[in-house]
Order: C-alpha cells, then sequence, then structure tokens
C-alpha cells in the first residue's frame, strides 16, 4: 500500500510537472504568435506607408508640373501680340491676309473667320506657325465672289502650343474690310 501511495504521489507530482511545462510551452507559443503578428503587422503597416508616400509624391509633381505649365501659358499669352497687317483681294473669291507677329514667341494661328452679312467660312486646325517678329500671307478661298463695298469681318485666333499639349488659350484679333 505504501508502494501505491508512493506511486500515486509520483504520478500526481509527474502530472504536476507536466501540468506546468505545458503551461510554460503554451505561453511560449503565444509570446511567439504574438510577437509574430506584431512584426507582420509593422511590415504591413510600413509597405502601405511607402505605398501611400510614393502616391503622394507623384501626384504633387504632377500638380506641380500643371502648375508650371499654367504659368508658362500665362506668360506666353502675355506676350503673344500680332495683328493682321493688311488685307488683299486676290481674284474674284480669294482673300489675302497678312499677319503680322509682333511679340517676343513664336504663335500658332489655329483658326481664321472671314464673315460678312450674306456668308460665313471657318478655316479651322490651320497650325500655322509664324516666329517673333515675322509675317506670314493667308490665302483665303472664300468659294464665293467678294462683295464690293460690303464690310467683311476677319477674325484670328491663335493658339498657345507647349510641346506636344494644346493649352486652349490663346490671343484673337479682329479686323474690318471694305473691297
Amino acid at each position: 500500500m505504501l508502494l501505491k501511495i508512493s506511486i500515486f504521489k509520483i504520478e500526481a507530482r509527474t502530472l504536476k510537472i507536466f501540468n506546468e511545462y505545458k503551461k510554460i510551452i503554451s505561453m511560449k507559443r503565444k509570446a511567439v504568435s504574438e510577437i509574430v503578428g506584431t512584426m507582420l503587422m509593422l511590415v504591413i503597416i510600413f509597405i502601405l506607408s511607402i505605398a501611400l508616400f510614393t502616391i503622394a509624391t507623384s501626384q504633387l509633381n504632377l500638380n506641380q508640373a500643371l502648375f508650371s505649365n499654367e504659368i508658362e501659358s500665362i506668360n506666353r499669352l502675355s506676350r503673344e501680340r500680332f495683328i493682321i497687317e493688311h488685307v488683299h483681294q486676290y481674284n474674284a473669291t480669294t482673300i489675302l491676309i497678312l499677319i503680322n507677329n509682333i511679340g517676343d514667341y513664336k504663335i500658332t494661328i489655329m483658326r481664321i473667320f472671314v464673315a460678312n452679312s450674306t456668308f460665313t467660312k471657318l478655316f479651322n486646325d490651320l497650325f500655322i506657325e509664324i516666329n517673333a517678329h515675322q509675317n506670314y500671307t493667308f490665302v483665303a478661298n472664300l468659294n464665293t465672289n467678294i462683295t464690293p463695298g460690303s464690310e467683311y469681318k476677319i477674325r484670328v485666333e491663335s493658339e498657345i502650343i507647349l510641346g506636344s499639349i494644346r493649352t486652349g488659350k490663346g490671343n484673337s484679333v479682329t479686323f474690318s474690310w471694305t473691297p
């Protein structure tokens, strides 16, 4: 009986030690999983912050480039000057329009309107480049007879082109001509 009691005590002690060992192991596992979870969370936050920083920086650079183009187009718009120097009837249906660039920049003529009380003629998307302090003669075939004594309105519009970007901004000049 004494042997049974001591075996029982040994088993109880072994069981107690085993239970303590299980607790220690599970605590270590919990600690390890918490550390791994925390490290994983830090890595995810770091990667997301780098992505957010990259997006914000590229957006800032894009806004800065757009702002620079806007300032450049305003600067060019204020220094872009041209006039319709002379209009001459070439034949019964054609007129010659002499455009003089008196500004500091090359201009790009995009549209020319010719109108009187009976008709309107539009010459669109011309892309005529005139260097600073140069003249250009545009031949406008109106496809109708020019009426002597009738007033014609001639409007020339330019557009600022920065590199390959059409800004949609430019100047215009209107000229009244009576043949």
